[in-house]
């Protein structure tokens, strides 16, 4: 498409008395030359009138080489050219809600786009004109399509307005939305987003509610819109930005708590939990020895549990602290500068230096309580195998009674 439009541009202007056609445009070419001829075979099926001016004879592509340096008159139907416009009216009114061709052409302003030519004023207005429509469309809260018609729908609590997208050359003379990509960005891709974008449809509303719920008068107005937003969002941040600052620490705080008192009860679980489990094993052995296959077993199991807890357990909860040690920092260098948040800042110093000091030295306890266990159980176990290859008298049963229960 793009090189049919080309094309039919390097004829238009070698057109000498052009004019415009009911579907087109028409005019002459004076001394035709092998270039014409090569061109208006590529848009044959465009061309509705070719004649010999001299004898008024009609020329057939099958003949047009017999007609080189003739004076001749073309009529080409540019209306079923897609990306041609007679004028900027006609090209508005076929790319009211979007431009369809990113390539085209306008006659009556001699513009191709792309070409690198200076881009007419009107033209500019259109493209900031679209890029307004584009943004609405983002953040209605409805909206209904229809070929190349466009209604929006917007609302706030109870109040809602409809807002069709028409307008014509006119609307677009003033339009200035130079902040129109900045706007985007705050009302599409910030943090605070939604908030901005509440802030904004209630000035819309408000000003299609005072002024009349037409396009038009939303562009006439586009600037004014835009300053009251930028105003209602710096009063929305003097009156909330404190308050949501202090709510979002907080409640950080308070899940950096939760999980720094998670791991202590997973430790303090563990304080219980291992001497029972070796106590369990320990009174599992066969004190009398004719189980020896059983006591190495119950030995085995004893190391495993004890590797287990070493080097999982333990070490997931040194991750877990070593973790919430470095948010914990990090939290506190972002918020240090803040006056307003010493009291959180004084609650994390106490979490860092004390909680989690005393959380690492309730680790190293366990650590080394089940380090114990584990060699009185291996001490249990060779006290047995060597009482019952005689090397201690198997048959005092007092003295297997005593080891059985402590």
């Amino acid at each position: 498409m793009a090189d049919l439009l080309k094309n039919i541009i390097l004829l238009k202007h070698r057109l000498s008395d052009s004019q415009t056609a009911e579907f087109g445009i028409k005019g002459n070419i004076e001394n035709l030359n092998p270039s014409d001829i090569s061109v208006i075979k590529k848009i044959w099926e465009f061309i509705d009138e070719f004649y010999n001016i001299v004898d008024n004879e009609t020329i057939y592509i099958e003949d047009i080489n017999n007609y080189i340096s003739a004076n001749v008159r073309i009529e080409i139907k540019t209306g079923n050219v897609p990306g041609y416009y007679n004028t900027s009216k006609d090209f508005l009114s076929g790319n009211k809600i979007k431009c369809v061709s990113t390539k085209f052409y306008i006659e009556e302003l001699n513009y191709i786009e792309g070409s690198g030519t200076i881009i007419p004023p009107i033209i500019q207005a259109y493209k900031l004109n679209i890029e307004i429509i584009a943004l609405l469309s983002e953040i209605a809260d409805y909206k209904k399509e229809q070929g190349n018609k466009l209604e929006l729908f917007f609302y706030k609590s109870e109040k809602g307005v409809s807002l069709n997208i028409d307008y014509n050359e006119d609307d677009l003379q003033n339009l200035k939305a130079v902040k129109i990509l900045d706007l985007k960005a705050q009302l599409l891709d910030s943090i605070d987003s939604i908030e901005r974008k509440q802030l904004f449809v209630n000035e819309l509303i408000s000003d299609l509610d005072k002024n009349g719920n037409t396009y038009a008068n939303l562009l006439k107005d586009w600037e004014a819109i835009i300053g009251n937003y930028e105003k209602s969002f710096k009063l929305y941040l003097s009156g909330f930005s404190f308050d949501k600052i202090k709510t979002s620490s907080l409640e950080y705080f308070q899940k950096l708590t939760d999980r720094l008192y998670d791991s202590i009860n997973k430790v303090s679980s563990y304080i219980f939990g291992i001497p029972i489990g070796y106590i369990l094993l320990i009174n599992n052995f066969d004190f009398k020895g004719e189980q020896i296959l059983k006591n190495v077993a119950l030995l085995i199991l004893g190391i495993l549990f004890f590797l287990i807890m070493w080097f999982v357990f333990f070490k997931n909860i040194e991750e877990s602290i070593s973790a919430i040690e470095a948010d914990i920092k990090k939290f506190r260098e972002k918020i240090d500068s803040k006056i307003e948040l010493k009291e959180i800042t004084s609650e994390l110093l106490h979490l860092e230096q004390t909680s989690i000091k005393n959380q690492k030295n309730k680790l190293l306890l366990v650590k080394i309580l089940s380090g114990l266990i584990m060699v009185v159980t291996i001490l249990v176990y060779l006290m047995i195998f060597f009482c019952t290859n005689g090397k201690l008298n198997h048959t005092d049963e007092g003295y297997f009674h005593f080891v059985k229960i402590y």
